[in-house]
């Protein structure tokens, strides 16, 4: 065991308090046997280090067997993120290398044992949560930072160069937890089927295991050091978000959708009165518009054609054919947003009726706003 004595000094200066990822509670004796018991002993009453006992890491148990769950085929992945605990044994064991240290009395030794336990801290249980979601989000937008870390991982792994903006990446997710991916790596690279499954792998366990570092970082409220493999990838994290808070790319995106759904366009006529500007106002103040903007930070994934299927309302379709109260009610409840359909009395609900509200429509996403928007508040 080997300690940086030196940046321990430095972090001292620079900080109110270090939180160190112990390493199985080997730091104490080499702490005491550099500083002597009183220096140890001073630090750790001090409060400014504290030392965690457990790991949050994480791992894809895709092709693991396991009693509950089939192993994934080749190309699919179960990312997840869990801390693992040592047993208070193991680490009583392991705070006792302190009995060894040239020097110290027994008396001594309890001391520094009893210090070093009552700063001993948990990876919060929030973080965990707070990575594993991130982790979902990062899977289901499919972010640039997913190919810039594949492209690592090719590069460490293989020593294969590929500008990410080459790939082509898909992510379909079979359950809550489990992902199955399609690339053009095969035809890029030459890789076997192998050889793809790992370097993918490898890409989306290192942006989950920045995920973590970042669920951390939050939690604890504490900078954190980056070992050289995370820096890209935390740059392009940084770089990401910066673009993201672009008001003009989120406008970008509106255009997008507004052309693929036939939504009007506002006249810059001062004589045309085109918008109800009350109408708009209540509208966009509502919880559909919170629904709207986050599916649409989310959309950049999604091909014009997805995009249309998603947004085009099927209602649409069948209200030209289906003239009866109850899919009038069936439509209202799509464009309002509500997800409990109450016919008019007397009306009941036919299967196909049931059948759309139920199955296929059972929650409004960006269809009820940009419906909303499109027949209320835009005077055509």
């Amino acid at each position: 065991m080997t300690v940086d004595f030196g940046a321990l000094v430095r972090n001292l200066i620079l900080f109110d308090q270090i939180i160190v990822e112990s390493h199985n509670l080997k730091e104490p004796a080499p702490l005491a046997q550099k500083f002597g018991y009183d220096g140890a002993k001073a630090l750790f009453e001090s409060g400014r280090v504290r030392l965690v006992n457990d790991m949050v890491l994480v791992a894809d148990i895709g092709q693991a067997p396991t009693p509950n769950r089939p192993v994934l085929p080749t190309g699919s992945y179960s990312i997840n993120a869990t801390r693992l605990t040592p047993p208070r044994e193991f680490l009583s064991r392991q705070l006792h290398r302190v009995d060894d240290i040239p020097g110290l009395t027994a008396k001594q030794a309890k001391r520094l044992r009893q210090l070093v336990g009552s700063r001993l801290v948990n990876n919060p249980e929030e973080a965990v949560r707070l990575a594993q979601e991130q982790i979902t989000r990062d899977f289901e937008a499919s972010p640039p930072i997913l190919k810039v870390s594949i492209a690592h991982a090719l590069k460490r792994q293989f020593n294969v160069d590929l500008d990410p903006a080459q790939l082509e990446l898909r992510l379909e997710r079979l359950s809550e937890r489990d992902w199955h991916t399609e690339t053009d790596l095969g035809r890029l690279t030459k890789l076997s089927t192998k050889q793809v499954h790992n370097a993918v792998g490898q890409g989306l366990l290192a942006t989950s295991a920045l995920n973590v570092r970042l669920a951390l970082m939050r939690e604890f409220t504490a900078l954190t050091g980056f070992q050289a493999n995370d820096l890209p990838l935390f740059e392009e994290k940084l770089e990401f978000l910066v673009h993201e808070l672009d008001p003009r790319l989120h406008s970008q995106r509106f255009d997008r959708v507004r052309e693929i759904v036939g939504m009007p366009d506002v006249s810059d006529d001062l004589t045309v009165h085109d918008v109800d500007m009350a109408k708009l106002l209540e509208i966009t103040t509502g919880p559909e518009v919170r629904d709207f903007r986050q599916w649409l930070r989310a959309s950049d994934s999604l091909t014009d054609k997805e995009l249309a299927d998603l947004v085009h309302p099927v209602r649409d379709v069948l209200g030209k054919a289906i003239r009866t109260s109850a899919a009038k009610a069936v439509r209202l409840a799509v464009s309002t947003g509500v997800g409990v359909v109450l016919p008019p009395a007397g009306a009941g609900l036919s299967v196909i009726d049931t059948f759309l509200v139920d199955k296929l429509m059972p929650a409004p996403g960006p269809t009820a706003f940009l419906s909303r928007i499109s027949r209320s508040v835009f005077q055509t």
